[in-house]
């Protein structure tokens, strides 16, 4: 059975609010483990080469490839947007924007979280991937919605220039592939306004992130080591529930986000493994066509 590690949370400020954190996480090596955090800001205030992890592969594929846990990890998304939208402090309304950060494909964007927003003045889905973004104005456009390129590794003062702070952010199974997680929750907390919230749900481990690490052990796919490792989080080699936590406070504390709800979920279910296997591949879109039967093949025999 496979295992891994998966955050999810609530709100979040700047400043020194008191911490308040929830949830738990089991230290049995073969459990999926999620992390959520929600938070919000203080009142007053080269494919190979480094970088965080996008997905090229077509995003028409992507769609197909995730269909067969769509049901189960689309209900666990659905159902905390659902409760958490009940937690924000401050209510939406028409002069409010948010932020989706890795949209992907933007059919969660459009399907379940506007609905979740309304009333709001719009939506900023922003991704990585210039082939997700195409997909996404192309087959999920909204007149509430507006997609557009951003790394959340990279500095973000000129979308934040452009676009102006957002009063929400949400991102959802992106961040475990951020290669600075506290630059990234940095950047998040600059683009919130004063007062502002998000909810961020992001995988802390997971079996095909110590798949990652065997595999960049091995030969011929030692040369791609370099980029599997950046594929595994530094969570990732954090087993106990105890550091988890310590681990979550610390780089929520570093972004200067204060967490009112942080917890640690436990899937012990193996699902959508093949196509994780393309989706979640750092290196996929660096294999040439004659490799990828046999590295798939690899990555299966060496999962936990």
């Amino acid at each position: 059975m496979p295992y891994g590690t998966e955050y999810i949370g609530q709100k979040s400020r700047r400043g020194s609010r008191r911490k308040r954190l929830s949830g738990e996480v089991s230290s049995a090596t073969n459990l999926f483990l999620p992390r959520k955090v929600m938070a919000c800001t203080n009142l007053d205030k080269n494919e190979s080469q480094a970088g965080a992890f996008k997905s090229d592969i077509a995003p028409e594929m992507y769609i197909e490839l995730n269909d067969y846990g769509s049901y189960y990890s689309r209900r666990v998304l659905e159902v905390n947007i659902e409760v958490f939208k009940m937690a924000f402090s401050t209510p939406s309304d028409e002069s409010q924007q948010f932020l989706d950060i890795g949209c992907g494909t933007g059919d969660f964007t459009r399907e379940h979280i506007l609905p979740t927003c309304e009333p709001c003045r719009r939506i900023v889905a922003v991704d990585s991937s210039e082939i997700m973004l195409k997909y996404a104005r192309e087959k999920y456009a909204h007149e509430k919605i507006v997609y557009e390129h951003l790394d959340i590794d990279n500095d973000v003062s000129g979308f934040l220039k452009k676009h102006g702070a957002f009063q929400r952010v949400y991102s959802f199974r992106t961040l475990q592939w951020s290669q600075d997680l506290s630059g990234a929750l940095r950047n998040i907390a600059e683009l919130l306004v004063p007062g502002g919230e998000c909810l961020l749900l992001f995988f802390a481990r997971a079996f095909l992130m110590e798949s990652f690490k065997q595999m960049s052990r091995l030969e011929p796919w030692s040369k791609y080591a370099d980029v599997l490792l950046r594929g595994v989080p530094k969570s990732h080699e954090i087993i106990d529930q105890k550091g988890q936590h310590a681990y979550l406070s610390s780089v929520l504390s570093s972004a200067g986000l204060i967490p009112c709800t942080a917890e640690v979920l436990v899937n012990p279910y193996m699902i959508w493994i093949q196509g994780m296997m393309q989706i979640a591949n750092p290196v996929f879109s660096l294999l040439s066509e004659s490799e990828r039967p046999s590295f798939q093949e690899a990555l299966s025999t060496h999962l936990p």
